[in-house]
């Protein structure tokens, strides 16, 4: 007599109802850096507004955005008001993402997240490309945040292709 392969067991009412609201939890966040983002015309206040927005919500040490403008200066933005132009990307961690077109996560030492508890054991850097279809309008990266991209990169990846839309 031959054994069936066993399936896993069932999913119970109680863990049904933790992912809702965790999936809930997300896509409200996700509503709400939407609303900040959009909520002011012009560049330098969609630029501004992302910042923000993605630091307040996530968390981290410095949100830093590559865009391209006019298709090919590229503009480095960071949370902290730096605003300049650039010839070449000096990150390897944000060039990796301009070339790939890919989400990258970097884990440092936890120290960097500049926290004083040490309940987490590492610091981590999420770097997203910021896409339009096929073009490649910029790079969001996100220094040192205590937790790791699993359990964000289905919603954060929505909400940055809505950025990129907003950047375009």
């Amino acid at each position: 007599m031959s054994e069936e392969p066993s399936s896993p067991a069932p999913e119970g009412p109680e863990e049904r109802l933790r992912k809702l609201a965790a999936d809930k939890s997300y896509l409200q966040l996700l509503i709400h850096m939407i609303n900040r983002v959009s909520s002011l015309p012009g560049l330098e206040n969609t630029v501004q507004n992302l910042l923000s927005a993605v630091a307040d919500s996530i968390g981290g040490t410095n949100a830093i955005l590559y865009y391209l403008r006019e298709g090919e200066w590229l503009r480095v933005a960071d949370l902290y008001g730096r605003r300049e132009e650039i010839r070449e990307i000096d990150d390897p961690l944000v060039a990796a993402v301009f070339q790939n077109r890919a989400f990258v996560e970097r884990a440092d030492d936890f120290s960097r997240t500049l926290m004083e508890t040490e309940e987490f054991g590492k610091a981590y850097t999420w770097a997203f490309p910021l896409t339009v279809g096929e073009d490649l309008v910029g790079v969001f990266k996100l220094e040192n945040l205590h937790i790791g991209s699993a359990p964000w990169l289905e919603h954060l990846t929505t909400f940055f292709h809505f950025a990129a839309l907003a950047l375009n």
